[in-house]
């Protein structure tokens, strides 16, 4: 009895385990992979207007 007990909590901690360190991660990847080519075009948008913009503090 106590076997089949210990069994049975091992499977549902595997499961429990499993659909968080594996299935969710793959999901939040799938999104943001549809979301990649905005972010991207985003930060590089961002990245011009840093390299492109005035630095008035450094002016005296």
């Amino acid at each position: 009895m106590l076997f089949f007990f210990i069994s049975i909590i091992l499977l549902l901690g595997n499961q429990i385990l499993t659909s968080i360190l594996v299935f969710i991660p793959i999901r939040i990847v799938e999104s943001l992979g549809s979301l990649s080519w905005i972010i991207l075009g985003y930060l590089g948008l961002a990245f011009l207007g840093w390299c492109l913009g005035n630095n008035t503090s450094s002016r005296r």
